[in-house]
């Protein structure tokens, strides 16, 4: 079953991934600069092959139990990956949190006359969208510190620490959406099941 998923994440991503499709254009400046926009692909490369490596090699970290007995399969690398991956993941969210919200202001603004969002508004969401990198970061210190100690409070604090990461890119998501002209669905879904988490 997990490599039957595995298989459909890698063709989805492939299929994403490919020249055909093209980034909307705003006016004469396109919608999301290309730094974004392979920082965006590396980070969906990562986290889908690392999930599909995961799903091939299962291990659980702290009680340190492998199911295959292969270096592939040591606990080192299932934590090393799945850092770059939790990582990538919440880039991934604070990039397109923060590209909504510089989409919805400015001079190119996706609001009907340039009105846009409200400065602070806007601001505070690229701020947000920053910040969920670094709770990332901060929350896989603590996951490598539970696993390094065994002591269990830091996986509290890990999930804590995510918690806070999801509240804060749903919330604001949905506060980004709602001054969108047509309230895309898309965003509104991705919203509520980050929140949902």
């Amino acid at each position: 079953c997990m490599l039957a998923v595995t298989v459909v994440n890698v063709g989805l991503l492939v299929s994403a991934l490919l020249p055909l499709r093209r980034e909307p254009e705003l006016g004469s400046q396109k919608m999301r600069p290309r730094a974004e926009q392979v920082t965006l692909r590396v980070a969906a490369v990562i986290f889908t092959v690392v999930c599909g490596y995961r799903a091939i090699l299962p291990r659980i970290d702290v009680p340190r139990i492998c199911w295959f007995d292969s270096p592939l399969n040591w606990i080192i690398f299932g934590r090393l990956a799945a850092t770059l991956a939790e990582v990538a993941w919440a880039t991934q969210m604070g990039l397109q949190l923060r590209r909504v919200a510089n989409c919805l202001r400015g001079p190119h603004s996706l609001r009907p006359g340039g009105a846009g969002l409200r400065a602070e508004a806007a601001a505070r969401a690229e701020v947000v969208g920053s910040a969920a990198i670094v709770l990332a970061c901060i929350a896989e210190c603590c996951s490598w510190t539970n696993l390094i100690t065994e002591n269990n409070l830091f996986a509290v604090f890990e999930q804590a620490l995510w918690a806070v990461l999801f509240v804060l890119i749903g919330g604001h998501t949905l506060r980004v959406v709602q001054s969108w002209p047509q309230r895309p669905t898309s965003y509104m879904i991705f919203a509520v099941i980050v929140l949902g988490m």
